[in-house]
């Protein structure tokens, strides 16, 4: 971490500890003169474990006396010790450096910094245990202590030090007993390192400088917590700024705080903080020694003691999600933002700043406006150095299927537009979907579109019509003409049997989806959006009542594209019906559309001169049988399996054998006289 310009300039590490090891030294030589003039009166011990009788003597006559102490040092026999103290004293003082700087960001006083100078320079001057011992008059009390450190500097037998004072709270020096022990931290930094604290390790880094997004209220924000420490309304202003993961929460709270002239360090809180206070304490004394904001990350952040705390640095930053508000904390003034999301602008220029060497400004274009790439997305795409708009979309899908979660599955999608064998009217409301799909981006962020629909921006689709009519597939197809991710939600981990439990899990579905570029397919739809009761009978009625409701809310206002695949369309509220943009019908392929599949599948699977060779029998089974495409498909592969295990090439048998075993699955295998028609001689 680096030091402010204003540390930099001050007295060099080196030199400060020479000043405040000559000051302790100059002051113990005085208690060390005081205390060997009240040993030569008392005589020598008889042995190691002796206590002479003028010793004895001397405790009960209190001849070490604060007050005869006081009095001697300001006499004629400890002149020249006194002058000494006295130089050291202005020598320190007029070379102001890292324990002056100490002592006016924490509010120490005079007395304080006495006994954490003796602290430190027992902590870095091994002779100075022995010092220590000798002015204990015990050779096992190697270490200062706060009469010690008292009698030393001249502050009566105990000294000013309580155990809330500043000097103890911020735990700058520790007692252990009766040693006072120098935080090793503490230490470090006097001597001019610029160290993370021990407790911080694998918790905490500097926030990396990032742009920010022109649309973003750095300024306001800034000059709002000045107002507020400048008002003294409180000792501490919490800026709390919520917005999805890799929405920019840590960059955009890196720009306020270097707003307010200093960098921004993330801490990390756990679910379980044992010691919230001490870690909330910990953090706020490298803020103040670093001169820099923490930002307060994690499951446990919210939960910190912000209002309890009496030890914290006056800006804190709380990053969380969109839909939670910590509770507020007495004593603390909360500065909530909502961190807007950026659009095509903002997103290019972010592509701009990172991505090194520079693009063509018509490839940044392109790249802001194919994907609604998070900041932290842009960045970490990014750093990978992609050679292309494909590349870095890529990149940045690789990051949205790490963040899908237990809800969805991700899908493969492998099909083109031209695989989809669907009649023609279909294919124009696919071709409308797609057309719309690609265009919404830039028509959601102009003015009088978001004025005139405040809600349902959604692109809602219905798909509809018989298993294995393709209803799957045209989501394949269309997330891959956008180059979107396609995400099928896992209704086994969706819906719950608890009250209220299902809404929440599509609410943090939609928010996650929200934030990339995907397609969310919602199969067997009519579980989720199916007709409510008409007629209320039990709680379990309005309580499902209440579920399909707020869904139906929910995805409305989701600002995405979803598509539900349904076998049962009569089954779908009605309500939500209306709701939806498109509704495309998949009815069973017609012969003309069987011959298509037909024909594709066998020449992908079986080759070329299979499909030529076969070709009267595949426009024979074609007309001859109504099949589903998934049906034919799967009969393709059963045939080239069976071929393969006979080593020879696909014939009529595999197909119609394959072809059977589909149908029977339904009850209704070919007959003896389907069979012999199908057969061509």
């Amino acid at each position: 971490m680096s030091a402010p310009a204003a540390e930099r300039a001050a007295t060099p590490a080196a030199d400060e500890l020479d000043l405040v090891l000559e000051r302790v030294r100059a002051h113990a030589a005085l208690r060390t003169a005081w205390l060997r003039r009240l040993w030569a009166a008392e005589g020598l011990p008889a042995g190691a474990l002796a206590v002479t009788h003028g010793e004895t003597d001397a405790a009960l006559a209190g001849a070490d006396d604060p007050r005869a102490e006081a009095a001697w040092r300001a006499g004629d026999e400890a002149a020249a010790l006194a002058a000494r103290a006295a130089e050291a004293d202005a020598s320190l003082e007029a070379s102001p450096g890292r324990l002056a700087r100490l002592a006016l960001v924490f509010g120490l006083d005079a007395a304080e910094v006495d006994l954490l100078s003796l602290a430190f320079a027992v902590a870095v001057e091994p002779p100075m245990a022995r010092l220590c011992a000798y002015l204990h008059d015990h050779a096992e009390r190697a270490h200062a202590g706060e009469a010690l450190a008292a009698r030393i500097f001249g502050h009566a037998r105990r000294g000013p030090w309580p155990p809330d004072g500043p000097l103890l709270r911020w735990r700058l020096v520790e007692r252990r007993g009766d040693a006072v022990i120098c935080d090793p931290h503490i230490v470090a930094w006097l001597l001019g390192r610029n160290d993370l604290d021990g407790a911080l390790l694998g918790r905490a880094e500097l926030v990396t400088a990032r742009p920010a997004l022109a649309t973003w209220p750095v300024e306001p924000v800034a000059e709002a917590v000045r107002r507020a420490l400048d008002a003294g309304e409180s000792a501490s202003v919490r800026i709390v700024v919520r917005a999805g993961a890799g929405e920019g929460r840590r960059t955009f709270a890196a720009a306020v705080a270097a707003e307010l002239g200093m960098p921004a360090l993330t801490v990390r809180a756990e679910a379980v903080e044992l010691a919230a206070r001490e870690l909330l304490m910990r953090a706020s004394r490298q803020a103040f020694l670093d001169g820099v904001a923490p930002v307060w990350v994690g499951p446990g952040a919210a939960e910190l003691p912000f209002g309890a705390a009496t030890a914290q640095f006056p800006i804190q930053f709380l990053v969380t999600e969109r839909d939670r508000r910590p509770s507020s904390q007495g004593g603390v003034i909360d500065h909530v933002v909502d961190l807007p999301a950026g659009d095509t602008a903002d997103r290019r220029r972010l592509w701009a700043g990172h991505l090194r060497p520079a693009w063509k400004p018509a490839e940044l274009d392109a790249l802001a406006a194919r994907s609604r790439a998070t900041p932290g997305e842009i960045a970490a795409a990014s750093a990978a150095g992609p050679r292309s708009a494909a590349d870095a979309v890529a990149l940045v899908q690789r990051q949205t299927a790490a963040r899908a979660g237990r809800l969805v599955r991700r899908l493969e999608c492998p099909f083109e537009l031209d695989d989809l064998a669907v009649p023609d009217r279909v294919r124009e409301v696919l071709d409308d979907i797609l057309h719309e799909a690609a265009e919404r981006t830039a028509f959601w962020e102009e003015p009088a579109a978001r004025r005139l629909f405040p809600t349902g921006r959604a692109l809602l689709a219905l798909f509809a019509g018989p298993p294995g009519t393709g209803k799957t597939m045209a989501a394949q197809v269309i997330a891959r003409q956008l180059g979107f991710e396609l995400w099928r939600v896992d209704l086994s981990a969706l819906v719950s049997k608890w009250v209220g439990e299902t809404a929440e899990n599509v609410a943090r579905l939609l928010e996650q989806a929200s934030r990339s570029d995907v397609v969310l397919l919602f199969d067997e739809a009519d579980a989720l959006y199916g007709k409510r009761a008409s007629e209320v009978r039990d709680a379990q009625d309005r309580y499902v009542n209440m579920d399909t409701g707020h869904l139906m809310v929910a995805v409305e206002d989701h600002d995405g594209i979803v598509l539900l695949a349904t076998n049962q369309k009569g089954a779908i509220d009605a309500a939500f019906l209306r709701r939806l943009r498109h509704i495309v019908d998949f009815p069973r392929p017609g012969a003309p559309q069987r011959l298509e599949i037909w024909r594709r599948l066998v020449a992908a699977l079986a080759g070329e001169r299979a499909a030529s060779t076969l070709a009267g029998e595949l426009e024979a089974l074609a007309e001859g049988v109504e099949a589903t495409g998934a049906q034919i498909k799967y009969a393709v592969l059963g045939a080239t399996l069976a071929a393969r295990r006979g080593g020879g090439p696909v014939t009529t048998g595999h197909l119609i054998a394959a072809l059977n075993r589909e149908l029977g699955k339904e009850g209704r295998p070919l007959s003896a006289r389907d069979v012999g028609r199908l057969v061509r001689p």
